[in-house]
């Protein structure tokens, strides 16, 4: 839901992350970006769910997702793990012709660029960090790139995506009336009943598959 490359995000520490706007805003440094510019960047409320329960046990130096401080190291080990995911889910298809996995890190970044470009192409270079877009969004204020996030947000949910497109909309009246952190609280109550019935899909498909025991 960032657009960021597998790179740059294995590289991301929590100071980068700023939790006091409607969503969770990445300041991405210059020096971990490809083209060595920096840009702001948001998480859907989708993934907000899921990550903001981990935020709170992070000092401002720890890196959030990265398993390493090294590039290589944190990009290759975040790729054997989606790799052996994909494996256990049945989901590792391959090209017939390069033998690479159909569903990669890059696929998800794909995936972003994909949507965005839908409604903005400009904005989906901008927010993916890729070059040619117009440079007018570099003067952008942090609310003017929300903003723009926030209507094209519901285009990335991936989990119930009916439902959360609905949900969404509730979610940015939530926060006009009761404030972030209300709003917030109910998001996640949603978002843990997501996760439930994702996890449940999913021991259903490895247990059809002979999926070892004991494992979710």
């Amino acid at each position: 839901s960032s657009g960021m490359r597998i790179g740059e995000i294995t590289q991301i520490r929590r100071e980068h992350l700023h939790t006091d706007t409607d969503r969770i805003m990445v300041k991405i440094p210059a020096r971990i970006t490809k083209k060595k510019r920096t840009r702001t960047t948001f998480f859907s409320v989708e993934v907000a769910g899921l990550l903001m329960p981990g935020l709170s046990r992070l000092d401002g130096c720890d890196l959030v997702f990265g398993a390493d401080a090294n590039p290589d190291t944190a990009r290759g080990a975040e790729m054997s793990h989606l790799a052996r995911t994909l494996a256990r889910a049945g989901l590792d298809r391959k090209y017939e012709t390069a033998g690479r996995n159909k569903i990669s890190t890059h696929s998800f970044r794909a995936f972003f660029i994909t949507r965005v470009s839908r409604h903005d192409p400009n904005l989906a270079k901008y927010f993916a960090g890729q070059k040619g877009y117009l440079l007018q969004y570099d003067r952008l204020s942090d609310e003017e790139k929300l903003e723009y996030y926030i209507k094209f947000e519901p285009s990335l949910l991936v989990c119930d995506q009916a439902k959360s497109m609905g949900e969404i909309c509730g979610l940015k009246e939530e926060t006009r009336v009761t404030g972030w952190e209300e709003a917030y609280r109910r998001m996640e109550q949603r978002m843990e009943a997501m996760e439930e019935r994702l996890v449940s899909m999913l021991s259903l498909r490895l247990a059809s598959r002979g999926g070892h025991k004991g494992h979710t």
